[in-house]
């Protein structure tokens, strides 16, 4: 079952940042599906393990995009955006502990999944976005407007 059903309200109007969006509720899934099927632990962490490398990325290209925001109210996204993504990595790396430790609860993954859906995806990444046009930092097609 998944944890997450891709909708395109999802998107949020950036082709590189909705495609990573896919990827990593695909990975989500991969880490749902591997607790469903109650696979070995080694194999439920190797599968959390390839979604952290993966948001990691995803964390360093937005990053990236963050650090251009100098008007207040997009420094101030930055620093809860920066926030969120810690948040999330201690989420997940929670999970991680629990499936070493064989301790995972129901609804961990719900959870997960969730707080990617309302916070990471839909909220924080389309504000990010918005603070980026504001700023004149976003161009249309979704290219930074600064030296790379």
């Amino acid at each position: 079952m998944a944890v997450i059903v891709w909708s395109d309200e999802f998107l949020i109007g950036h082709a590189d940042l909705d495609q990573d969006h896919r990827a990593l509720i695909a990975g989500i899934n991969a880490i749902g599906l591997a607790l469903d099927e109650a696979r070995p632990n080694a194999e439920v962490i190797a599968e959390i393990d390839r979604w952290l490398a993966a948001f990691t990325i995803h964390i360093q290209a937005e990053e990236h995009m963050l650090q251009f925001l100098t008007l207040p109210p997009g420094r101030s996204h930055r620093v809860q955006h920066s926030k969120g993504h810690a948040e999330f990595v201690h989420r997940v790396q929670a999970l991680r502990r629990a499936v070493a430790d064989g301790t995972v609860a129901p609804g961990d993954m719900e959870q997960i999944g969730t707080f990617m859906t309302l916070l990471e995806l839909i909220r924080a990444d389309f504000e990010m976005l918005g603070h980026l046009r504001r700023e004149g930092v976003l161009r249309p097609d979704g290219s930074l407007a600064v030296p790379a």
